[in-house]
């Protein structure tokens, strides 16, 4: 086997766990935000009942461990240029039917660093790379290590850990919730 075909299979490896991954936090996803409603629901009354300070007052970053990978596609020439061929397709001046849509995926996939949905978007145009750069692979090794980051953050998260908790376990997590956001006198 050459290192082309080692690359392509690499790839098509690597391609399959994400797609894997983003299946599962796609499902995690829709069910803890679910949760999280409960969480706060659960937190504003009790802080209410108590007649502590209601911690959802303060801004918080929630999303500050989702920023995306550290490795940019656009720093792969088959990818920049992978992503030109779909902008030339799908730009809304070009006004094909389905053109505005991919145009928005291929845009939101870019600005997320995320080659995945981007490849995506251009199997629906029946494009593809013509090649399999190492810088490629690392891509798509860096997008599978921020799904699997972004699916441990919702299974450590105070509402995940609170809804899956007995009575008892739940008060704890509010107390520590509450202390975390400094609601609690010391």
């Amino acid at each position: 086997m050459n290192y082309k075909e080692l690359n392509k299979k690499e790839f098509y490896k690597l391609r399959h766990e994400w797609k894997q991954l983003n299946k599962e936090y796609n499902e995690l996803k829709e069910i803890s935000d679910k949760i999280n409603i409960k969480f706060v629901d659960y937190v504003y009354n009790f802080t209410k009942e108590q007649g502590l300070p209601n911690p959802f007052e303060k801004a918080v970053d929630l999303d500050k461990n989702n920023r995306g990978s550290e490795v940019d596609i656009t720093s792969s020439s088959q990818a920049r240029s992978f992503y030109r061929k779909i902008m030339i397709e799908t730009h809304p001046d070009k006004k094909t039917n389905n053109s505005s849509d991919l145009y928005v995926e291929a845009t939101k996939a870019k600005k997320e660093n995320n080659l995945q949905k981007l490849l995506d978007v251009g199997k629906k145009l029946n494009l593809s790379l013509t090649e399999i750069s190492r810088d490629q692979l690392d891509i798509l090794e860096s997008n599978i290590i921020d799904l699997n980051s972004k699916i441990k953050n919702i299974k450590l998260s105070y509402p995940w850990i609170w809804f899956h908790g007995s009575q008892k376990t739940k008060h704890e997590i509010v107390y520590n919730f509450l202390n975390k956001m400094e609601c609690l006198e010391n």
